[in-house]
């Protein structure tokens, strides 16, 4: 069982990059189940991570825009090009699957399927308007999800697939990127009100790194 901690590190862009590389790097290596999300957030970090290191490994994309999988705002196609260099193994790829003739309970059902029991780390930004993943709640009509996934119409311009909260409090350690101070005020004013992500998920019970780029 990892011990609790919460930890946070201010840094400027280059120690940022630095810092956080290491740190998703050295957790990576004890991990066999990883959720991660897309965006340009970590798009630095996964061109970082050591190739070496995800050989078997198990990575989770834990939300995905409602758009074709080669789509430039698709994030399976930000990940497949950043993180795995363009040679993706689907067997070590849990992903939502969209395709032209399937239904989105059918995308949905696969996902969930597929998810492991164990989610051992996950690698999140948090974005400046408080969502993760395409968890907003901050929206007066979030409710908790108690699915594993789920399908959320129209929000920020396309409809999109998530994890749901009961996932995200499963995992068992969180690295969370925030891309400006901005972010990061934003992320400490919900920690000390218990508002957002500490409202409505169990954060503030599991042991994770905030890392802050100035």
């Amino acid at each position: 069982m990892r011990k609790l901690f919460q930890k946070t590190y201010l840094l400027n862009s280059k120690h940022w990059l630095k810092k956080t590389s290491n740190l998703v790097n050295s957790n990576i290596v004890n991990s066999k189940n990883i959720l991660i999300c897309g965006g340009e957030t970590v798009k630095s970090i996964y061109q970082n991570i050591d190739k070496k290191k995800i050989i078997k490994k198990n990575f989770i994309l834990g939300d995905e825009r409602d758009v074709n999988l080669k789509s430039k705002y698709s994030n399976y196609n930000n990940i497949k090009k950043n993180l795995f260099a363009n040679k993706i193994n689907k067997k070590d790829f849990i992903f939502f699957d969209i395709e032209k003739n399937k239904s989105k309970k059918k995308i949905l059902k696969e996902f969930n399927n597929k998810l492991p029991k164990v989610i051992d780390l996950s690698i999140l930004s948090f974005a400046d308007d408080g969502h993760v993943l395409s968890l907003f709640f901050n929206d007066k009509n979030f409710k908790k999800k108690n699915k594993k996934s789920f399908f959320l119409i129209r929000r920020k311009k396309f409809s999109r697939y998530s994890i749901s909260t009961d996932i995200f409090n499963s995992i068992k350690f969180h690295i969370i990127l925030c891309k400006n101070i901005k972010c990061y005020k934003f992320f400490d004013y919900q920690r000390r009100m218990k508002e957002g992500i500490f409202k409505y998920t169990k954060l503030d019970e599991r042991s994770y790194i905030v890392c802050v780029k100035k």
